[in-house]
């Protein structure tokens, strides 16, 4: 039986039984592995002082890049393929697909296209110009990143389907959809909130994207509103929500996040954002905005009444005010 390497879900039963003193033999009876796999991982994996399964994964990971990079670099026969179709200016892509399908019996042989890429930049960093045979040509690699989001790895997130189905309805005050909107060259940001029930809008301005900062934006955002209209937050899977443990804490709510790329899952958030995007464009600069700038739009829009509220106002709702008699 050909030996599986251990993987994120193994490394959390290390760390839990670990906690719960067992020797590492009833570790690895259990596990169905050799004492040595377990002692072997738990060495090379773990922290200064503790094993931490999400962090040894990390490890493991960038280990196995480093690794696939190193094939090249120990197999001559592979070295000058890649290198022959980049100057006939193939891209990486291509060239590990090629290989997948002219050499299907050797392993050797196989490479990722990312695997690929590493390699030239490497290569780069030691002065070799072999880059310059890449379709742009550029040393340093950047990359792509989708329209909405990068993709990044949010610790400890919980998904939009584990909410309770009586939020579904919006039937009950205290549920929120958090996303960003973006300034024009990426130069600034306003973190918007948008309460389900009633439109509520809180928004707060970000200099950067940082997760620090857009956790003081949003506290700073909400003001005076009391934790106990703050039962739950669902946001989009940007990297400015890294550290929503630190803002759940901060406001005692629940956390939790729509499926990447499916904004409908934030629908009244998104549509509040096109709303937004009328006083702040797509083309405009945020650079020298303020959060006076931001409140005043904010103020506008929950004193705007909806036909969805009955022709009440968000904060008319929000609050439970009564609608003004005009005499």
């Amino acid at each position: 039986m050909p030996y599986v390497q251990l993987n994120l879900c193994d490394r959390k039963v290390i760390k839990k039984m670990i906690g719960e003193d067992k020797s590492i033999r009833a570790i690895a009876r259990y596990m169905g592995r050799h004492p040595s796999t377990i002692i072997r991982e738990i060495k090379r994996n773990k922290d200064d002082y503790w094993y931490h399964p999400v962090h040894a994964h990390e490890k493991y990971t960038k280990r196995r890049k480093e690794s696939k990079v190193r094939i090249i670099d120990s197999n001559h026969e592979i070295r000058e393929y890649i290198t022959q179709q980049l100057k006939d200016r193939k891209s990486p892509d291509v060239i590990s697909g090629r290989l997948k399908l002219t050499h299907k019996n050797r392993p050797d042989m196989q490479i990722s296209h990312e695997s690929i890429y590493r390699w030239i930049y490497r290569q780069a960093e030691k002065g070799d110009a072999i880059y310059k045979y890449l379709p742009r040509g550029v040393k340093k690699r950047h990359r792509r990143l989708n329209n909405k989001r990068s993709r990044i790895q949010i610790p400890d997130r919980i998904s939009i389907h584990a909410r309770p189905r009586s939020m579904e309805n919006r039937r009950w005050k205290g549920h929120w959809e958090g996303d960003t909107i973006t300034g024009k060259q990426h130069q600034g940001y306003i973190a918007t909130l948008v309460e389900r029930k009633s439109y509520f809008l809180a928004a707060g301005f970000m200099s950067d994207k940082r997760p620090e900062t857009c956790n003081r934006s949003i506290l700073e955002a909400f003001g005076d509103i009391h934790n106990k209209s703050i039962k739950s937050i669902t946001f989009d899977n940007g990297s400015e929500f890294y550290q929503h443990k630190n803002l759940q804490e901060a406001l005692e709510c629940k956390v939790y996040f729509a499926d990447p790329y499916s904004a409908w899952q934030r629908g009244i958030n998104e549509h509040t954002n096109g709303l937004l995007r009328k006083y702040f464009p797509k083309n405009m600069n945020f650079k020298d905005l303020t959060q006076y700038d931001v409140n005043e739009v904010v103020k506008k829009l929950n004193d705007t009444p909806r036909k969805s509220l009955g022709y009440k106002t968000p904060y008319e709702v929000f609050y439970n005010q009564p609608v003004a008699l005009q005499t």
